[in-house]
């Protein structure tokens, strides 16, 4: 899949689907490259990659393309392990593919649908055993829904990754709480694709390893493919600015939605499959089924881009294709199948920001090798400059992120997307990447903008909420919200107020003791237990310092939360407690002595940060998940 684990992944994503490097390796050839000549497409193919994975920090990469049920081209470039000097071996070496997992498990599902075991529109539940879901308002959670990320469910990371659940045991205790009505936008979700693997198993009899097993990987001969992790597969790497480094293996409970690792030989089979050519015509569905799973099921507008079964619609050109992104550990991958043309890539890295490498690859191809497939709609309508500003300028966010549990408070750290009116029909579009250009849009149709010198399409439109939403062509899984300057401002100025005084109070106060201890004067009143507000600002800073690295690493984000670290969370009882005490104290030394203003006042402030930085960290969850 396109996406996203963590904040920082989905700044990256985003980043990732607009950033187009220069073109000046083929400009020559531009209009003159001809997909089936073997030599040429080699040659493309090789200068592309030797001029861009360094550049985007990849030490290794796969690629294969298929057309009309042959393979044009199977290629590895790089290290599978550097550290080793181990080089990329096209037929052996394997990568996770991520979510493009996702659409193995839509293959599963629409096999059992061919086999009229399932109905695509019933209730899930259904199908279902040991496991009841319902959506909002109790109202029922379909296949289609689950099919097409519009159950309504709220970003959750609660148990992804870490200790290994069955399937039945995740889907259980890893519920996200309901946060849409079921089919009005959609929303990306890891746990709708898990759910649909615990189908196939209720469903097949088999577990859902055992199912994609023999009814997909023996079919095709996949015989590098796999889940979980074996000698054959790839180490996958980051760059943290200085070097590369290795990242841990994070195992998957919700495999159905991400754990596939195979070759690119075995992904060229299974293109073919879908694309219903060459000897593995009908192999694992009929043309029927395979074109319904290609087709728009959900859009939120006819003119922007739409969703299929496992499958997104890439941005309009003059042919439609279809594509599905994967994100885990740090293998970027993406499947970009365009049906009209039989034509099939498949692209993997083991670096994380190899999405800047995949995602320009399919776009420059696009260009090089179908130059005339972008669309330009012309004007119809332009709606004034100030009308846009009232209604559409301000900062937006996505809305796939946690308004419930954990991960709630990452929304705090998330960049907003800033949009700006610079004319009738006009607007330009900055994203949260530092140094990244701003992206100008133009009006086409009302409220309808397709990006200039560019190839994407950005619709704006009201949600049944009211609220302004938009969404591009290159993410009809991931629609912005626009926010009101309280939700941006006002939390993280209060976060920084209760953080900078607990971090004086660690400094002054002991340069306090230190002055007393020379003077050899005495302390005076309920503030000589100075200590006590010591120790409780210490402990609650260290406390906030766990939960913000916790936040920012994804293996720990993902992974099983343990009992001891349920007690950790509450913790914070201990010092807030030193704080009603001490503040109880200080109130009494008030009115019992008289006081500077300076010392009343920082008295005052230092107290009642202790005592409301605990509401304020049980409303964001980070002591206990009530909210």
């Amino acid at each position: 899949m396109k996406k996203l684990v963590s904040l920082i992944c989905m700044i990256l994503l985003i980043s990732s689907i607009f950033f187009i490097p220069s073109s000046e390796v083929f400009a020559e050839e531009k209009g003159k490259l001809n997909i089936e000549n073997p030599k040429q497409l080699k040659d493309y193919v090789d200068q592309y990659f030797q001029a861009n994975m360094e550049k985007n920090h990849v030490p290794g990469a796969i690629i294969t393309i298929v057309k009309d049920g042959k393979v044009l081209l199977s290629e590895g470039y790089g290290y599978r392990d550097l550290e080793g000097k181990i080089p990329v071996q096209v037929d052996q070496t394997t990568f996770r593919i991520g979510s493009v997992t996702k659409n193995f498990t839509t293959t599963a599902i629409m096999q059992l649908y061919e086999q009229g075991k399932l109905d695509l529109h019933a209730d899930v539940n259904k199908y279902l055993k040991n496991v009841q879901l319902k959506g909002k308002g109790d109202q029922p959670i379909t296949i289609h829904h689950l099919l097409t990320h519009t159950v309504g469910y709220d970003e959750s990371f609660k148990n992804m990754g870490g200790t290994p659940m069955s399937l039945e045991k995740y889907i259980s205790i890893a519920t996200p709480a309901q946060v849409r009505n079921p089919g009005t936008e959609a929303v990306y979700s890891n746990y709708s694709y898990a759910v649909l693997g615990k189908v196939v198993e209720d469903v097949s009899g088999q577990t859902y390893e055992q199912y994609i097993q023999s009814h997909i990987f023996d079919p095709l001969e996949m015989k590098g493919a796999s889940f979980g992790r074996d000698s054959r597969l790839s180490k996958s790497y980051l760059s943290n600015g200085s070097q590369i480094v290795s990242t841990p293996y994070m195992p998957i409970n919700g495999k159905p939605a991400g754990d596939i690792h195979a070759t690119a030989p075995d992904l060229a089979k299974y293109m073919m499959a879908q694309l219903q050519s060459g000897k593995f015509k009908e192999t694992l569905l009929k043309q029927q089924s395979s074109e319904l799973m290609q087709s728009t099921h959900f859009s939120i507008d006819s003119k922007v881009s739409g969703i299929g079964y496992g499958l997104f619609e890439d941005v309009k050109r003059k042919h439609r294709a279809v594509v599905h992104g994967g994100s885990v550990d740090g293998f970027q991958s993406l499947m970009y199948l365009i049906p009209e043309k039989g034509v099939g890539i498949f692209l993997s890295t083991n670096g994380a920001e190899g999405f800047f490498l995949n995602d320009t690859f399919v776009k420059q191809f696009n260009k090089d090798f179908y130059p005339d497939s972008i669309i330009q709609t012309p004007s119809s309508s332009t709606t004034p400059m100030t009308q846009l500003k009232s209604e559409l300028e301000g900062q937006y966010r996505t809305m796939r992120h946690a308004h419930h549990g954990y991960a709630k408070v990452s929304k705090l750290l998330q960049s907003p997307v800033q949009i700006t009116v610079i004319g009738d029909g006009k607007i330009q579009v900055q994203l949260p990447i530092p140094g990244s250009d701003k992206l100008t849009f133009v009006e086409k149709k009302p409220y309808y903008f397709e990006e200039e010198n560019g190839e994407d399409q950005l619709f704006v439109y009201k949600a049944k909420d009211g609220e302004t939403h938009f969404s591009f062509s290159s993410l009809p899984f991931m629609p912005f919200e626009k926010l009101e300057i309280a939700e941006v401002f006002v939390p993280i100025l209060v976060f920084g107020i209760f953080t900078l005084v607990l971090i004086l109070t660690i400094n002054i106060l002991p340069s306090g003791w230190l002055i007393h201890l020379l003077r050899k004067t005495p302390h005076q009143g309920a503030m000589s237990r100075k200590w006590v507000v010591w120790v409780a600002s210490v402990f609650y800073l260290g406390f906030l310092a766990v939960h913000v690295a916790n936040l920012l690493d994804p293996y720990k984000l993902m992974g099983p939360k343990t009992i001891m670290w349920d007690l950790f969370t509450y913790l914070p009882i201990l010092p807030f407690g030193f704080f009603l005490y001490q503040g109880w104290q200080w109130f009494k030394a008030e009115r019992k002595q008289a006081m500077g203003w300076w010392r009343k006042i920082s008295g005052d402030v230092l107290i009642l940060t202790g005592i409301l930085l605990m509401p304020w960290m049980v409303y964001w969850n980070l002591v206990g998940e009530f909210f």
